[in-house]
């Protein structure tokens, strides 16, 4: 049995902020699973609603090579078809550039400069895309309309100016951005200093300023290309981080959104057993995970 379904029956409780399929929407098999984005059905079911708006009804799919992949051909193919219109052709892709897949990958994209649809439906990871775009075929594809799916959106296939007579005008749904709350603050003031063991930040370091993570001793010794070392004078404050799209708080505002619907069920959850006459450390003695699940029930149907 999946460990999520092993959860389930414990009455562990699971909060998801990127899972998208449909399946765990079914609260007999995944009753403490628990997710602040949508079901992906919601995608499909605005990508068909644009379709009509723009009175598109011949179109592609292309989706990766996975079940995911395959029950996404399906539902968008009965959507499309309940709304109106028509699917011309429908691919799956794989990751993985291995020649049996580019020599396919020629002739997936042969059909396209062939068919008479002029808009494509992707469904696929941001890595499977951005890696999908490095093979040099994808750029004979012209006068075309790319719709993503929610992944899609994170592809750095989008903004690669290679791709730009590719992919120029694609449009894609996102999921829900959103504030947090001094965390504008927190990313100019980050310091890798401060935080010494976070690789993610030193990359981020080393890419906004062009310096190294490393001596000079050791940049030779490794071969690194010699950069000077990283100063704890360096500060973000006079960068505009959003023209790095770094204020966009997606899949970020998610885990946010998770944590706080958390942080109050635990809070009902503490109010209520205190109301009963339960002093405060027994609340942590007594404390038993499977019981905040009831608890983020009431909070999700609340906040």
């Amino acid at each position: 049995m999946p460990q999520d379904r092993v959860d389930g029956v414990r009455k562990y409780l699971e909060a998801s902020f990127g899972a998208l399929d449909p399946l765990f929407s079914d609260k007999l098999k995944f009753p403490s699973f628990f997710r602040t984005v949508p079901n992906e059905r919601s995608v499909f079911a605005g990508i068909t609603q644009l379709l009509k708006h723009f009175g598109w009804t011949w179109v592609g799919i292309l989706a990766s090579d996975d079940d995911s992949g395959e029950r996404a051909i399906r539902d968008l193919k009965m959507m499309i078809s309940q709304s109106g219109g028509c699917v011309e052709f429908s691919y799956t892709l794989s990751i993985d550039l291995t020649e049996r897949n580019t020599k396919r990958i020629d002739q997936i994209v042969a059909d396209i400069q062939n068919c008479t649809a002029q808009v494509i439906i992707v469904y696929s990871t941001s890595a499977a895309m951005t890696r999908q775009f490095l093979y040099q075929s994808w750029k004979k594809v012209h006068h075309k309309v790319w719709i993503g799916s929610v992944n899609m959106s994170f592809s750095r296939a989008i903004t690669d100016l290679d791709n730009l007579t590719v992919l120029n005008g694609t449009l894609t749904f996102s999921i829900k951005e959103g504030q947090i709350l001094g965390f504008e603050d927190f990313l100019y003031d980050i310091n890798p200093l401060k935080y010494p063991d976070d690789h993610a930040v030193w990359e981020f370091w080393v890419d906004m300023f062009n310096c190294s993570s490393v001596s000079k001793e050791n940049m030779i010794q490794c071969y690194i290309p010699l950069l000077p070392l990283c100063s704890e004078n360096y500060t973000l404050r006079g960068y505009d981080l959003s023209a790095i799209n770094a204020f966009s708080f997606r899949f970020t505002y998610s885990v946010y959104t998770a944590v706080y619907a958390l942080a109050h069920a635990l809070h009902d959850m503490y109010v209520s057993e205190s109301r009963s006459g339960s002093a405060a450390g027994s609340f942590k003695l007594n404390f038993k995970p499977w019981k905040v699940r009831d608890y983020c029930m009431h909070c999700s149907r609340q906040h």
